[in-house]
Formats: structure tokens, C-alpha cells, sequence
């Protein structure tokens, strides 16, 4: 039983190891994980969900770091808003030209280029693996 639970931490820091190992090689860029994870929502939303409540709820966070997210994308020239034709209390984000230009160096590059040496075998059951654990951890 120690032996599994030890394997069980093991398995647990390999995890961490790889995602810290994403964002350890991310070059010159000093954006945080969340930031990159905001950069590649904005891309990626629809036109009506690119809003701070949206990058909240796609995150799993509150409204202050989500919108002080947002802020920090805009002033560095990331974002650009405008308020939202449909709540004038709210504005939309799009990626400028730099943000998409900034996307081209994402670090999680690298990870999608591993998973691009699995074999479609071992891309099901990891997808069915992380899904399983993802879910878990949403709960607990």
C-alpha cells in the first residue's frame, strides 16, 4: 500500500512537472499562465462571450482576476475593447494584432507538439485519463 501511494506521488509530481515545463521555456514573453490561457480564449470565443464574465467562467474564476486579467492584456496591447452593444455595462475584448502575433510564440506549442508523437491509441486513453482526473478535481 505505501508503495502504490508513493508510485501514486510520483505520478502526481510527473503531472506538475509537465505543466510547469510548458511554461518554463516560454522565451522572452513574461505572461502568466492565466494571461496565456485568456490570450487563447479570446481567440478562440464567440463574438457574444468575449466579455470578462465570459474569460471568468471559462478560467473558473472570479470577476476581479479575470477583469484584471483583461486590463493587464489591454495595456500591454494584447486587447482591444469596446462596449458591448447589447450591455453598455460591459465591453467586449478582441486580440489586436500584436495578441495574435503574441499566440504565435504560446507555449503550449511545445506540449501540442508531444502529444503529436502519440499514436491514436495513446491519444484516446490520455484523453480519457485527464478527463477522468479534470473532472475529479472540478468536484474537489
Amino acid at each position: 500500500m505505501i508503495d502504490a501511494h508513493r508510485r501514486l506521488y510520483g505520478l502526481a509530481s510527473l503531472y506538475e512537472h509537465v505543466g510547469r515545463a510548458v511554461y518554463d521555456a516560454q522565451g522572452r514573453s513574461d505572461l502568466q499562465p492565466a494571461q496565456w490561457s485568456a490570450l487563447r480564449f479570446f481567440q478562440r470565443a464567440g463574438a457574444k462571450a468575449r466579455t470578462v464574465s465570459g474569460l471568468a467562467h471559462y478560467l473558473g474564476i472570479t470577476m476581479g482576476p479575470a477583469s484584471r486579467t483583461t486590463r493587464a492584456l489591454e495595456r500591454r496591447g494584447f486587447l482591444a475593447s469596446q462596449t458591448n452593444p447589447d450591455d453598455g455595462r460591459s465591453s467586449l475584448f478582441t486580440l489586436t494584432c500584436t495578441g495574435t502575433e503574441q499566440l504565435k510564440t504560446d507555449p503550449q506549442r511545445r506540449l501540442v507538439a508531444a502529444l503529436e508523437t502519440l499514436d491514436s491509441k495513446e491519444i484516446e486513453s490520455f484523453v480519457g485519463l485527464i478527463s477522468k482526473i479534470s473532472g475529479y478535481l472540478e468536484k474537489h
